[in-house]
């Protein structure tokens, strides 16, 4: 069996639900699209206990966190894609980024 390779454009098809199908066609026809990058510091503040608790409180900061991520907007509404520096996020934690980023980006937290 073959590994099928994905490219970027066939990434962001299948994020964006099938929408840049269109694009490509005749100018009046195809939905614009933007893509807007971001980057944001997330680094917990000193004396933040981390990992849930299980390590001690950060006493000093080596390497910052970051939050990395795009939105793509165009024909429907904007889709998010982020990634931390974290280990994770779970829980009623995982909820509130969810919906902040989505009250930040103007769409819904599924998106």
């Amino acid at each position: 069996m073959r590994d099928a390779k994905v490219t970027r454009r066939d990434a962001l098809h299948a994020m964006a639900g099938g929408a840049l199908w269109s694009v490509g066609r005749a100018a009046s026809a195809a939905p614009e699209f933007y893509l807007a990058t971001f980057t944001t510091d997330i680094t917990p503040p000193l004396g933040e206990p981390l990992f849930g608790g299980l390590n001690a409180p950060a006493l000093r900061i080596n390497d910052p966190l970051y939050a990395k991520g795009f939105v793509l907007l165009g024909a429907a509404e904007p889709v998010v894609v982020v990634v931390v520096d974290f280990i994770e996020i779970r829980n009623v934690s995982h909820e509130r980024w969810k919906h902040a980023i989505a009250e930040a980006a103007g769409t819904k937290p599924s998106r």
